[in-house]
């Protein structure tokens, strides 16, 4: 038989809303959980930080700094826990508004 290396993944729900920062900080508060378990990949929801939002006017005043702050400090409890994850985040592209 193979001897085969293995992951452990957790695929990780919670409410969110449309605070950006109050939904990263739920992430964060799960990557801490799942590294106490020794989950190496933590993944969330494709809308997680935004919260699935679609209103024109949450967007017309978002801006990419709000999701780039998110996503650094998202990185650095990654580092500093030694986990990695998949994180629904958002992006405009150049000429999108």
């Amino acid at each position: 038989m193979q001897n085969r290396q293995r992951i452990k993944v957790a695929a990780c729900q919670l409410l969110n809303t449309e605070d950006v920062e109050r939904n990263t900080d739920r992430v964060i508060e799960k990557l801490h959980a799942c590294a106490d378990q020794s989950v190496e990949i933590a993944a969330f929801p494709e809308g997680t930080l935004f919260g699935y939002c679609c209103r024109a006017d949450y967007w017309e005043q978002m801006t990419g700094e709000v999701f780039a702050q998110a996503e650094e400090a998202i990185s650095n409890v990654c580092a500093e826990r030694n986990i990695a994850a998949v994180v629904g985040t958002a992006i405009r592209w150049m000429g999108s508004g």
